[in-house]
């Protein structure tokens, strides 16, 4: 079981291709205004969207309370191990989002 950071920056929104557990996905991040705060969209090898709005924190598997089968877990990492949640001009930098591959 491997982990791996994904490609993340502070741009307003970001798209970029990711290959997790040998398939393909379009992953959109994206700054909101009004909370402050991240959310990602995951998209499937067929365009079809997976999961949209999820709101990037700390503390929890982000795509767990999907019950994704096909993956493995994906969390925010505070680098700095304050455990806090990222702004917008740290994303990226001190937080990154980590995906562990799932079990075999």
């Amino acid at each position: 079981m491997a982990d791996l950071f994904l490609p993340t920056n502070n741009y307003p929104v970001t798209e970029y291709q990711v290959t997790l557990d040998g398939q393909s996905y379009t992953i959109y991040t994206r700054w909101n205004e009004t909370d402050e705060s991240w959310y990602m969209d995951i998209i499937g090898l067929t365009n079809s969207v997976l999961y949209r709005g999820i709101k990037i924190v700390g503390g929890v598997n982000l795509i767990g309370p999907f019950a994704i089968l096909e993956m493995g877990s994906m969390y925010m990492i505070d680098l700095e191990e304050k455990y806090l949640d990222p702004d917008f001009a740290t994303f990226g930098d001190r937080f990154r989002i980590m995906y562990r591959e799932r079990a075999a």
